[in-house]
């Protein structure tokens, strides 16, 4: 008999496209009604808003392809040199220098083609041979589709999160294939 009161590392659905992007909507859902106290007040309510806004950009969505948009969203979430937006510091200080400027405006031109490079090699090259994966500050998601020939298609979401709270939040309230 097995111990609901410590839901494993990891819950996973498999099925096709649509129970993906159905699976996908629950847990959209379900981010934007946790709360600190669902998770022994261990992430807060920011952290949380926060989480629902990026897995709303990356989730799958019924008009998404595996191969194409998902490796897109995955590779863009995944490259490392995010680039700054707004005014911050440079807006405020309008006293800076020229030269100053002119570095920081070369700067961001830089992070800007290198990201696009990063973002190039991770769908190009990284993805092409792995699952796509959300990577998120209380859950992880990997998603991954059985590329075998003699099977229809067929992809499987898991979700992982090493706060025992929030991984008992989603076991409790989505049906998924490991429970």
């Amino acid at each position: 008999m097995k111990d609901d009161s410590m839901p494993e590392l990891s819950l996973s659905r498999e099925g096709p496209w649509e129970d993906v992007v159905e699976l996908s909507e629950d847990i959209g859902s379900l981010l934007r009604s946790v709360g600190p106290e669902d998770v022994n007040g261990q992430i807060s309510k920011e952290e949380f808003e926060a989480l629902s806004k990026e897995w709303e950009k990356w989730r799958p969505r019924a008009e998404d392809d595996f191969s194409e948009e998902m490796r897109e969203k995955t590779a863009k979430k995944a490259s490392i040199g995010k680039i700054r937006t707004g005014g911050g510091e440079g807006a405020k200080n309008t006293g800076k220098s020229m030269a100053r400027a002119a570095k920081d405006s070369l700067d961001r031109k830089v992070r800007r083609g290198v990201q696009s490079l990063e973002e190039k090699i991770y769908e190009n090259i990284i993805l092409k041979a792995n699952s796509l994966y959300f990577d998120g500050s209380a859950l992880d998601v990997v998603l991954s589709k059985n590329w075998r020939s003699n099977s229809s298609d067929k992809y499987r979401l898991t979700l992982h999160s090493d706060n025992p709270h929030l991984r008992k939040f989603f076991a409790n309230r989505i049906d998924w294939d490991d429970r």
